[in-house]
Formats: structure tokens, sequence, C-alpha cells
């Protein structure tokens, strides 16, 4: 992706054409999701409430704020009094992290995520919409080539299984 800066500020995206994958397609957080990194208000110091406002701060003044109320809460309720709810756009070893210090670092089993809460929504729509939550149709693959089933599979997944049916000598 090709990112297009003037004055210092992100201007604009594009898909590059070469690339193996994309094709230089992009999708919607591709195609529109500079715009909120380029906003005039984007925040770029961390907020604490002062006296009901919110008032910026340096990031250590915000980090002694968190970790001083992590320590009361953990302290007068105990770790069950503290939650991790994680984005569903991170990394697998970033959710590992996350997961050793809410459940070694600090104690507590609630640990939850924007992924499975998501999903939750769409299963919940599907089930209203058509009476279950999961696909509606097989997803056995198709035991001979040649069936219009064929069509929206993956081209090397065809082949293999094509390949497979005509023997061991095809």
């Amino acid at each position: 992706m090709d990112i297009a800066v003037v004055d210092g500020r992100m201007a604009g995206v594009r898909g590059r054409a070469a690339d193996r994958v994309s094709r230089g397609r992009l999708g919607p957080k591709d195609l529109f999701g500079w715009q909120a990194n380029a906003s005039s208000d984007r925040l770029t110091r961390p907020l604490v409430r002062r006296d009901g406002h919110l008032v910026a701060t340096d990031w250590a003044t915000a980090m002694e704020l968190v970790a001083g109320r992590t320590r009361e809460l953990l302290d007068e309720r105990g770790p069950g009094s503290i939650g991790f709810y994680t984005s569903g756009q991170l990394f697998l070893e970033e959710y590992y992290t996350l997961a050793v210090l809410a459940r070694a670092g600090i104690g507590t089993n609630h640990l939850d995520g924007n992924t499975r809460l998501c999903t939750a929504t769409a299963a919940e729509a599907l089930k209203e919409s058509f009476g279950c939550d999961g696909q509606r149709c097989s997803r056995r693959p198709p035991r001979r080539p040649g069936t219009n089933g064929c069509w929206s599979w993956r081209r090397r997944v065809i082949r293999r299984r094509c390949g497979r049916c005509a023997g061991p000598t095809p």
C-alpha cells in the first residue's frame, strides 16, 4: 500500500497492482482508515479526568494514574474486579501477552475479546434471520470434478481434487 503524504500528514492511500495477494485492491479499512490518522481532532496525548473534565497530560502521569487505580482495585476488591476487553485487530503474540498479563500478572479470569463478541452478534442475526447461526450450506468438498459447485473453489483446490479423481497417474 502506498501512502500519500502532504505537509507531513497523510493525504490518501492506494494499493499496489504488483502485489501478489491483493493485486492492488484495498478493503474499506485500508481505503478510509487513513482519514482517522489525518484527522485534525485525533488525540496525540492522553486525557485524564480532573474535577469532572478531561485534560491533556503526559504519558508518564497517565500511566501512573492507571497503575495506581489498578493497585487500589486489586487491594480493595481483588483480581476479579479487573477485566480485559481486547481488540479484534491484534496479532497472536499480542493476545498471548495480554492473556499472560491478565491471568498470571493480575490473576483475573475476566478476559474477552471483540472477536468473540462481534461474532456473537453476527451469530444472533443469522439465527434470527435463518434459524441457525452457521453456514446454511454444506461445506464438504465436492467428490467429483466437473460439478457446478466447483466454480467457487480455488483453482489450486480444484486441481488437487481433479488429480485425486484421475488416479495415481493422471
